[in-house]
């Protein structure tokens, strides 16, 4: 069983460059075929890409997501549950975001952030303990 998703002919007046096709995956996994239909015809190469919201820490927020696959459809989304980075603490809320078919972080929907552990401050993302130069003199 197969499903034809796209016929690419060639015009009179010169080869396609390129083509991009989008298909939506309904199962865990996708074969391609091409077929020649008689044609003279070559195919260089063909690229599967797709979207990927990339994982890390927010640095104004401390909120650590996991990279995650973007949905084929780019109108479609997927909830994503974040957790805050290592030695910060949960401020009350929501820690969901959205991962959105071009693969960028939708952000409106979170109502939660996360703050640095006491005595640590937030540098660049992470968390690190306050540096305070403290001199004892004896007499």
């Amino acid at each position: 069983m197969y499903e034809k998703v796209a016929v690419i002919n060639t015009d009179f007046l010169g080869p396609i460059k390129s083509k991009v096709i989008h298909v939506i995956l309904e199962g865990k996994c996708i074969f391609l075929a091409f077929r020649n239909s008689g044609a003279c015809s070559i195919i260089y190469s063909a690229n599967v890409t797709y979207n990927v919201c990339p994982g890390g820490t927010l640095s104004n927020g401390l909120l650590s997501l996991k990279r995650t696959v973007a949905p084929a459809n780019e109108s479609d989304t997927i909830r994503v549950e974040g957790n805050c980075a290592a030695d910060a603490v949960n401020v009350l809320g929501s820690f969901y975001v959205e991962c959105k078919g071009n693969g960028e972080w939708n952000m409106t929907g979170l109502e939660n952030r996360c703050l640095c552990k006491e005595n640590m401050e937030n540098v660049g993302g992470k968390c690190q303990g306050l540096c305070c130069n403290v001199f004892s003199f004896f007499h």
